[in-house]
């Protein structure tokens, strides 16, 4: 029997038998599309690229812009051929909603006794659409995912429906995320006669990663155990030398046999972003490819402009006659049977930056305080109310002199007065607290080398956080 037909029929039952398809069928829903994540041997945590929300659809929260759009593709030298793409959009600053589509095909055409093409094509595919939804909570991150899922072996189709859920966080530079994957129903085909499909590759996949900000760096790990698999670890870095250009190295399968490197690059020009990742393995070379259209406000920006307009709506108009103006009442009385301090957020100083960015950076610190949940907060609109009455100017008013007066006005125990601004291409983010009944500075913080709106408001999240533990052990 001539060697081609051979191949072909050999080929035909490996496809066919469980064991290959553990290789060459739905397990490949535990592969990775994020052609960066490729890069780094397959590490998830740290990026912000759409499609790694494939591998945990928590990181979908922590796309750079609002909305974002990837069209990505593998391709190998022995006939496969993988290709993913994903929209996601964000509708609020924490929630983002997106869709997802992966499609594996592999195939050949069967050869005769004398070598030459039946006419025959020989392959399977597998597919899977979902639409996942990611939610941010401060430095937290919880996402989920539903898609349908279908497998055609030689022409015989099965499918099925399967969820993922995952978690991320991301505080000072650390990022690290946690997801179950592929849990549903298995593959079976409808077909009496056909080849029944597997089982989805439930996996359990933990990562982590840590950026150093003043070199534009982050190095990561990636721990995956797929359901009756042997686990699988990475190790990757990336390192963006410029802000329109990153390169990547990274070691996959570390935990195997087959341990091999991968090597990425991105180019970013405006609205548009190309990566490119190369693999190898004991298959032969693997080529990634993706291009991103980001548009909208980045993140922060976007952040930015919903404080901002939040901040900006008129108090209710008391509409009621008034006989003789009243005293001023305190703003900042606490609720009845609370023992909370009172603490008020002042207009922070402008330093190499707009006046509408510091007031922004004011209301982020005043919002997150009040998430902290320890502490009464005087609300801007009632504290603007009250110093417009009293003919009081609080612009520039950094010292503790100043402070003291104001927190007096306002009826607190302490005020926060600070400075945000920009040196060089780095924002710098500083505050201190002085208690009002003793003029003493009690608490100071800051926050330096930001580079990007995300690299602020995570900052403003950490900030807050220590803020409200220093005050709540006073």
């Amino acid at each position: 029997m001539n060697r081609g037909r051979v191949m072909s029929m050999v080929a035909l039952v490996a496809m066919l038998s469980p064991s290959a398809r553990a290789t060459t069928g739905a397990a490949v829903l535990a592969l990775p599309l994020s052609v960066r994540q490729i890069g780094m041997g397959g590490v998830s945590a740290g990026g912000s690229d759409l499609l790694r929300g494939w591998s945990n659809p928590a990181l979908l929260a922590g796309q750079a812009r609002r909305g974002e759009a990837t069209l990505g593709g593998v391709s190998t030298g022995v006939g496969e051929q993988t290709l993913g793409a994903g929209l996601g959009w964000m509708l609020t600053p924490s929630w983002t909603v997106g869709l997802m589509f992966m499609s594996y095909s592999f195939g050949f055409d069967e050869l005769d006794d004398t070598g030459a093409a039946t006419g025959l094509s020989l392959g399977r595919s597998v597919r899977s659409t979902g639409v996942l939804a990611a939610v941010r909570l401060g430095a937290v991150g919880v996402g989920v995912a539903v898609h349908g899922v279908s497998d055609t072996v030689a022409g015989d189709a099965a499918s099925t429906v399967a969820a993922d859920a995952g978690v991320s966080l991301t505080l000072d530079g650390m990022a690290a995320g946690v997801a179950l994957r592929n849990a549903g129903g298995a593959l079976r085909s409808a077909s009496t006669n056909g080849v029944e499909g597997d089982d989805l590759p439930r996996e359990i996949r933990a990562a982590a990663s840590y950026r150093f900000a003043p070199v534009h760096a982050t190095v990561g790990l990636e721990y995956a155990s797929v359901a009756g698999r042997d686990p699988r670890i990475a190790a990757g870095a990336e390192w963006w030398p410029a802000k329109a250009l990153g390169v990547r190295l990274g070691m996959a399968d570390l935990a195997g046999g087959s341990a091999h490197l991968t090597l990425g690059l991105s180019a970013v020009l405006g609205s548009y972003g190309l990566d490119y990742a190369l693999g190898s393995d004991a298959v032969g070379l693997a080529h990634q490819a993706s291009l991103t259209y980001a548009f909208g406000p980045t993140a922060g920006e976007f952040a930015d402009r919903v404080a901002a307009e939040r901040a900006a709506e008129p108090p209710p108009v008391d509409v009621a006659p008034v006989a003789a103006p009243a005293p001023v009442a305190p703003v900042a009385t606490p609720r009845p049977g609370s023992q909370r301090p009172t603490l008020a957020v002042a207009q922070f100083d402008s330093q190499g930056v707009s006046a509408s960015d510091a007031a922004v950076i004011a209301d982020m610190i005043r919002n997150e305080l009040v998430k902290q949940g320890s502490l009464d907060i005087v609300e801007k609109a009632n504290m603007d109310k009250v110093l417009a009455e009293q003919s009081f100017q609080q612009s520039g008013c950094t010292s503790q002199e100043c402070a003291v007066k104001l927190g007096k006005i306002l009826n607190v125990r302490y005020l926060v007065v600070g400075s945000f601004g920009k040196l060089l291409d780095q924002y710098v983010l500083s505050f201190r607290v002085v208690e009002t009944e003793t003029a003493k500075i009690v608490y100071s913080d800051d926050a330096k080398g930001l580079s990007t709106q995300r690299d602020v408001a995570d900052a403003v999240t950490s900030l807050t956080k220590r803020l409200a533990k220093a005050i709540a052990r006073r």
